[in-house]
């Protein structure tokens, strides 16, 4: 696993995902489906401000 570093796409602080080894991150989704555990290429994270949101890779 790598770590890769990304915003909060509702109030813009940095965050921590846990992705594959090599990939990289696609597109991060502040609108998507909770709940969906094992969906591939799609890891969801908590900010501190309480959002949830999803970070795709490829």
């Amino acid at each position: 696993m790598v770590s890769a570093a990304v915003s909060c796409p509702y109030c813009g602080a940095e965050n921590t995902a846990s992705l594959p080894d090599q990939t990289d991150v696609k597109e991060v989704t502040q609108s998507y489906r909770t709940g969906l555990r094992g969906k591939q290429n799609l890891v969801e994270l908590t900010c501190s401000c309480g959002s949830h949101f999803g970070v795709t890779y490829e």
